[in-house]
């Protein structure tokens, strides 16, 4: 993978808003519905506050592993010595 984003330009760019919205990054609905779930947590006593300092760890690794994600696949070189062969035929199932 690597590189894709040339190749791959519509993908990139769906890719690119969900990833945003994943990540929890306004005005995208994964903000509001993370930051609902972490309010409405938080408000639970002790037990909910424990519970929202997990939601919270939770959401941070969801956003970098996802960010990470769309870095490695659509930026940089490619890292895949196949990537530079392109195929005779489609794929099976195409065929049918």
């Amino acid at each position: 993978m690597g590189g894709l984003r040339k190749k791959l330009p519509i993908t990139f760019l769906t890719m690119t808003v969900g990833v945003v919205a994943i990540a929890g990054i306004p005005p995208f609905a994964g903000f509001f519905s993370k930051d609902a779930i972490l309010f409405a947590a938080f408000q639970q006593g002790t037990l909910g506050k424990a519970l929202y300092f997990v939601g919270l760890v939770t959401a941070a690794l969801t956003a970098f592993y996802m960010f990470r994600l769309w870095y490695l696949t659509f930026t940089g070189e490619s890292r895949s010595h196949d990537a530079h062969r392109t195929r005779a035929r489609g794929p099976c199932l195409a065929r049918w």
